[in-house]
């Protein structure tokens, strides 16, 4: 559900926000039922429902450049008013769950490559709020994405690929995970230093195979 901005709503009031979760502002569902000669008939019901009946089956949290306070609340609400684990010897529901696109605490922008906040900075802002950490995170470095493009492309010698990216803790680290061959190149997030740091901190499997000042690397020679 896309929400308005905090600013156009009047800012962020918690009041505000609390009651508005409850409040029954959406058209209701659409009921059918069937009649003798098997057509099946529609109509709303009355009263409308809230933004809290729609018990939400996942929460999934990515790149958000309209990020706001608003979006936040309501996120977190979704999370704490349906948790995905349950106490052992209590009732569960249809549990709600925190999904994360990926954790990527920033993105190179521009040419001069500034770093600015990812999807992992919305991410650690829910999971601060909501008290509760991602039950699935789908993107790097993470290997369940790996596992379906081998499957897709029927790869099965993850050797015979090449992971490139510009950022050991991600891109390195998935294709590691993953048992590819990995290339870092310069031209984005990190740089030689951090490699360097990796190898002092006898962080194997931050290390890549091969190093590359930038993509430019695999176009033919001029």
């Amino acid at each position: 559900m896309e929400l308005h901005d905090a600013e156009k709503c009047g800012g962020y009031d918690a009041h505000v926000v609390a009651s508005a979760w409850k409040q029954r502002v959406l058209p209701a569902p659409l009921q059918s039922s069937a009649t003798s000669c098997g057509i099946a008939a529609t109509g709303h019901a009355a009263g409308g429902i809230s933004i809290s009946d729609l018990s939400p089956a996942a929460v999934v949290v990515g790149l958000d450049m309209h990020f706001n306070m608003l979006k936040l609340a309501y996120a977190s609400l979704c999370l704490q008013e349906r948790p995905a684990a349950q106490p052992a010897g209590t009732s569960s529901s249809t549990p709600t769950y925190f999904i994360a696109t990926n954790e990527d605490p920033q993105i190179p922008v521009g040419e001069d490559f500034l770093l600015l906040p990812g999807a992992g900075g919305m991410v650690s802002a829910l999971r601060t709020v909501s008290g509760r950490s991602p039950d699935f995170v789908c993107g790097k470095p993470h290997v369940d994405m790996a596992k379906v493009l081998f499957e897709a492309e029927g790869i099965t010698d993850p050797q015979q690929c090449l992971m490139v990216g510009d950022r050991l803790t991600t891109d390195i680290a998935f294709g590691n995970a993953a048992g590819c061959k990995t290339m870092l190149v310069l031209s984005g997030a990190e740089k030689m230093d951090r490699v360097r740091q990796a190898e002092r901190d006898g962080h194997v499997s931050l290390l890549p195979d091969f190093i590359a000042p930038s993509l430019a690397i695999f176009l033919p020679p001029a």
